[in-house]
């Protein structure tokens, strides 16, 4: 029971850790740059003029934010289904446990006294 319990605390502080990975996620700017100390929108790519530069650099940056908001949804929602996931196997850990409290073992109810369908 002990080992169960850890194994879901451990599940919850995962669910926990990815959550916070998901909402600090930095979404790259959107601005289009020459510079090379902003490298989320840094266009490295020269194809013999600025329009298709702008074009094909436009597509890049798109796709680098793209991106990004797809890999912090997918943190936010697999953090989220670990922690209540967690949460609830850990409350129903605990309800199974005090069942079995409550009737010393045996069966909640006796199954000779239920009528036949």
């Amino acid at each position: 029971m002990k080992i169960l319990k850890s194994a879901i605390f451990l599940l919850m502080i995962a669910g926990l850790i990815l959550f916070i990975v998901g909402i600090t996620l930095k979404v790259p700017t959107d601005h289009l740059t020459y510079y090379s100390y902003d490298s989320a929108s840094h266009i490295d790519q020269y194809v013999g003029g600025d329009a298709y530069n702008y074009i094909i650099g436009a597509n890049l940056v798109g796709a680098k934010i793209t991106g990004v908001m797809i890999q912090k949804a997918i943190f936010i929602v697999a953090g989220l289904f670990l922690f209540f996931f967690s949460v609830f196997s850990l409350a129903f850990v605990q309800i199974a446990k005090d069942l079995y409290v409550v009737t010393k073992g045996k069966p909640p109810i006796d199954t000779e006294d239920l009528p036949e369908i």
